[in-house]
């Protein structure tokens, strides 16, 4: 599984987070977001798009491209 490096902007703690995307009372799928876990922060949560990744590790490895390498 791969890391999750710091934020780019405020050097803080990054998190995944989940979402079940439904409708009606049927869940449809899982999506991922990037996130920093500063809420002062001003980063926006990564996704591929409005409705997030599907795929956890694709999800961090996108995030993890917005950082240098010498800031981790």
């Amino acid at each position: 599984m791969s890391e999750l490096k710091k934020c780019p902007f405020c050097g803080s703690e990054a998190e995944v987070r989940s979402y079940k995307i439904a409708a009606g009372v049927s869940i449809l799928r899982k999506v991922y977001t990037v996130t920093c876990s500063n809420y002062l922060c001003w980063v926006k949560p990564e996704t591929r798009h409005i409705s997030g990744w599907t795929n956890r590790i694709e999800a961090i490895e996108y995030w993890n491209r917005r950082t240098s390498d010498d800031s981790n």
